[in-house]
């Protein structure tokens, strides 16, 4: 039974608190302009990237609904928010990152939002210095569920997929992972995991504090 030799970090729902934030400031758009936008809507596209998102929403709401302008001035709200209070941080992420480079693990961020979003959180929340490399959703042809972004992080860490475990909160994520031959972890945040997410999980934990024994326990029995 080999180690785990690097950790792969979703962003959203995972490392930071800023899901349900997303969800507020969509409901919000959409009622100032006249659009049913719900929360189990926002719900259904997480973890998947930014196109995937558009086509699912212009579907739902036609021709008159104009994504960039929505998702812009949802952006802007959730900014607004990050600067006052400063950005979400999961509990536990601190603690693990100093596990991580503490123990010699690589790291990286595999996140379907786009680089210059993921940079400004990372760099936000200070913790930019503990990752080795970033996979973003503008760099991939795939989205998540597809492998790509996951099988991407793994090479750049040089890094043999099956020696890499993956954090996740989302299904879409999840399926990702098991795709890319990768074991995943899922700390669920807003939505819990179904029977099928669960049959592709290396293992299910509460909070990302919890991975830490997980990584400790992995390391024992090598």
């Amino acid at each position: 039974m080999n180690e785990f030799k690097g950790v792969i970090f979703d962003m959203d729902g995972l490392m930071f608190d800023t899901e349900n934030l997303s969800s507020e400031c969509w409901v919000r758009v959409g009622r100032e302009n006249n659009f049913e936008i719900t929360r189990e809507l926002i719900d259904s596209t997480r973890g998947l990237d930014r196109r995937k998102t558009k086509i699912l929403l212009e579907e739902k709401f036609g021709d008159t609904f104009d994504f960039q302008v929505f998702s812009d001035r949802s952006r802007q709200y959730m900014d607004d928010v990050i600067k006052k209070q400063g950005m979400p941080i999961k509990a536990g992420l601190l603690e693990l990152l100093e596990y991580i480079r503490e123990n010699g693990l690589k790291c990286a961020v595999a996140s379907s939002t786009e680089r210059e979003r993921v940079e400004y959180y990372l760099e936000t929340a200070g913790i930019r210095k503990y990752f080795n490399t970033i996979v973003c959703g503008d760099e991939v042809k795939r989205g998540k569920p597809n492998p790509d972004i996951f099988r991407k992080a793994a090479e750049k860490l040089e890094l043999k997929p099956e020696s890499c475990l993956v954090l996740e909160d989302s299904k879409y994520g999840i399926e990702a992972a098991f795709r890319a031959g990768i074991p995943a972890v899922m700390i669920p945040d807003m939505i819990m995991p179904e029977e099928e997410t669960k049959k592709m999980l290396y293992d299910e934990k509460k909070s990302l504090l919890e991975v830490i024994d997980l990584l400790e326990n992995k390391k024992e029995r090598c």
